[in-house]
């Protein structure tokens, strides 16, 4: 091997797996496969491609401005008026209580770490997972395109989940040097959120 063909080898090796959400389930299965080594701001949130994309265009000011959020009635559960106009937000907060000093503080750690990595050179593998029918939303491909301006060697994974059928299946339906696309069915429906009740249906999702 020359030392381009090793160097481009080098470039294409996947060193982070980041989670765009959309809910918690994503980073869930990122965990179980054994590819989550820290904590990222997106990881146990509800988010969306045009949210995301406004935290990253705004550098996180409006995500980390917590005395704008509002409680939603239980401790780790808050929303932004912000993104309820802009996107039309619910929850966004979901595990995070941002009355808690050290718990505020631990997600300002999680969107450093990201920061850091979109600095690096190293390949990162984002990957976002919604209903199908989200996938060709234009805020994706607008999100996508940010994230490709902002740092290096960024490669995306979108997975669209389709209602549970008969038999669990796992599509591709395209895959460029960029982008790979890929439809989920399951034969289970998610229990709170993070996992498929049906075992073989979760380790499709992390194939």
């Amino acid at each position: 091997m020359d030392a381009d063909a090793a160097a481009a080898s080098v470039s294409s090796t996947i060193h982070h797996v980041i989670s765009l959400g959309s809910a918690c389930f994503t980073a869930q299965t990122i965990q179980d496969a054994g590819l989550r080594r820290f904590s990222l701001p997106f990881d146990w949130i509800f988010s969306g491609a045009g949210l995301i994309r406004q935290c990253l265009l705004d550098d996180f000011s409006a995500f980390l401005a917590r005395e704008r959020y509002v409680n939603l009635g239980s401790p780790k559960s808050w929303t932004l008026p912000l993104y309820q106009r802009l996107f039309g937000s619910g929850a966004v907060i979901n595990h995070h209580d941002l009355s808690h000093d050290p718990d505020y503080q631990s997600l300002t750690r999680a969107v450093g770490r990201l920061k850091a990595i979109l600095a690096s050179p190293d390949c990162k593998l984002f990957t976002m997972m919604m209903s199908e029918s989200h996938i060709e939303h234009p805020h994706v491909k607008e999100l996508i395109d940010t994230i490709a301006a902002l740092t290096d060697n960024a490669r995306f994974l979108l997975i669209g989940f389709r209602p549970a059928g008969d038999t669990a299946t796992l599509e591709t339906v395209s895959d460029d040097e960029r982008c790979r696309t890929v439809v989920f069915t399951p034969r289970s429906e998610l229990v709170e959120g993070l996992r498929f009740g049906d075992p073989a249906d979760n380790a499709l999702l992390r194939s």
